[in-house]
């Protein structure tokens, strides 16, 4: 779900997935901006993992910003550069159900 309705639900997400969310222009965010703070939470996890949060247009960085357990739902804030078209993209290791706000 996201602070605006789009995307609203989730969905289960694949391991090795990449999801791209429009934050520009989205939620208070301004067009312009260079950077956003998202709350990002990971629920239904079968398995232990990880999702990594990046500005679209460059490849993942070696890091994870959000862990999670199984049977667990594991939120964590986020501040992440705005990519290309003003995306933010996820990339999670293990399948889960996501939300975004």
């Amino acid at each position: 779900m996201t602070v605006d309705g789009v995307s609203a639900g989730g969905d289960r997400r694949s391991a090795g997935s990449v999801t791209t969310v429009h934050v520009a222009g989205r939620g208070g965010v301004p067009g312009d901006a260079a950077t956003a703070v998202l709350n990002v939470t990971a629920t239904e996890g079968q398995v232990a993992g990880f999702i990594t949060v990046y500005p679209c247009g460059i490849n993942p960085p070696l890091a994870s910003n959000l862990n999670f357990v199984p049977g667990v739902n594991v939120p964590n804030a986020v501040l992440s550069k705005i990519g290309t078209n003003g995306d933010v993209c996820l990339f999670t290791s293990q399948s889960h159900n996501w939300s975004s706000t």
